[in-house]
């Protein structure tokens, strides 16, 4: 009866650290997650009586960055299972196999599947020497995605009955769900605040139609999204056949605009196709996949097409020279910007298009009205005297047209050929 009881109140025991442990580790957030991690790790090796553990965790990629927090096993155990790959092996493997794997005994000779696994083998060398000898790992996985695993080890020959293994199974969701619902949570609020940037950014770029002050915008206000040093924005001039960098952006310095003759590069097919385009690593081998010519070696681009009123006006780019520096994330938030600064571009063209048409009817109803006006050519022409007539051809030439005045001894008939010719010249010279 005693030992009963001992037992019912162990696995009360259990269930509340259970019940502790989602609670702490669903609170996940920032900085405080190496913190939030031991604390679960601590709770976990309470519950099964096991002096060592380690918990690797990916933070929703499994091919990105991972926080370690280990107590008992040595430091050097968890950088050499990271520098190798192990960890990475260890969770796609125990996935796999239904979430658990455990070794009662690493020291026995007769474990042959090790050694016919290259990984599992160095994984076998690597816990041996460190001073483990039953080892059991735990997949950290919610729904079907695996966030991790949790390791856990002891020095003596410890035999894991059925109960402890489907608590430590129980566990591992329990951490894999936490672990998801921060995840979760970082998410909504990081695309909480990328919209809340890309809001203003949006009014930003509506505040000016100068496409000088626009350009500057633009870059201004994506560095408040990315961390950013190389962009350019690209427009294509068909009459020329060439690509205009009317921005480009290089370790954060604008270089002056400038234009190259168009071929099958990056930016021409993004223009051409409309698509984005996003490349990670393997730049020359991903380019070439495209059936474009690379400019750049290595590194990695993201790129969007400026498109207003269903047609590509350009090319909106960021670049690194580090592989892997940009994610779906980024395109997605290039491509919402790029929506946003085509607009603005296409509004300041239109707008320049139109001031410079008001100039020129504004001119052209000035001459009109003081042709009208009189029909005297002494009138419309203000001839100035003699003397003021320059005959010198080297001053001739740097006048303007319409500044020609013909001298005062003209006929009343080449007077008025002179007033067509100027106001012919007038028209002509209107700046565009």
């Amino acid at each position: 009866m005693a030992i009963y009881e001992e037992e019912k109140r162990r696995v009360e025991r259990n269930m509340l650290a259970l019940s502790n442990l989602n609670l702490a580790t669903s609170s996940f957030v920032g900085g405080e997650i190496q913190r939030m991690l031991a604390q679960a790790l601590d709770r976990v090796l309470g519950v099964v009586r096991l002096p060592s553990g380690a918990l690797f965790l990916h933070h929703g990629d499994t091919s990105g960055p991972t926080s370690v927090v280990s107590a008992g096993i040595p430091d050097a155990f968890c950088n050499a299972a990271q520098e190798e790959g192990l960890d990475d092996y260890l969770v796609g493997l125990v996935s796999r196999l239904g979430g658990l794997l455990g070794f009662r005994d690493l020291r026995d000779d007769n474990l042959t599947a090790l050694e016919n696994d290259e990984p599992l083998r160095r994984f076998r060398e690597l816990a041996l020497k460190h001073g483990l000898r039953s080892v059991v790992v735990i997949s950290l996985q919610a729904k079907e995605q695996a966030f991790g695993l949790l390791l856990l080890g002891t020095p003596d020959n410890r035999r894991f009955t059925p109960p402890e293994l489907r608590l430590l199974l129980a566990l591992g969701h329990q951490i894999g769900m936490a672990v998801e619902n921060s995840y979760l949570v970082q998410q909504t609020s990081r695309r909480s605040e990328e919209l809340h940037v890309l809001n203003e950014i949006g009014r930003a770029l509506s505040s000016t139609l100068n496409k000088e002050d626009l350009l500057i915008k633009i870059w201004e206000e994506l560095r408040r999204l990315f961390d950013v040093e190389n962009l350019y924005i690209a427009s294509p001039d068909p009459v020329r056949d060439t690509i205009n960098f009317d921005l480009e952006m290089i370790g954060a310095e604008r270089k002056p605009m400038h234009s190259r003759p168009a071929g099958n590069h990056l930016t021409e097919y993004i223009i051409r196709t409309r698509q984005p385009v996003l490349i990670r690593e393997n730049f020359t081998i991903e380019t070439r996949k495209l059936g474009v010519e690379p400019i750049l070696t290595s590194g990695s681009f993201c790129g969007v097409p400026l498109v207003a009123y269903d047609q590509a006006i350009g090319a909106l780019c960021i670049y690194s020279d580090h592989d892997r520096a940009y994610d779906e994330g980024h395109l997605e938030l290039l491509r919402v910007l790029a929506s946003e600064a085509s607009i603005a571009i296409e509004n300041a063209r239109l707008f320049q298009n139109e001031r410079t048409k008001a100039r020129h009817l504004s001119l052209l109803n000035l001459i009109s009205r003081d042709a009208i006006a009189t029909l005297n050519p002494d009138e419309v022409l203000t001839p100035k005297s003699p003397s003021s007539w320059k005959t010198d051809s080297a001053t001739t030439t740097s006048a303007s047209p319409c500044s020609i005045t013909p001298p005062a001894n003209l006929s009343s008939r080449r007077k008025a050929e002179h007033a067509a010719a100027r106001s012919r010249n007038a028209c002509l010279s209107i700046p565009v």
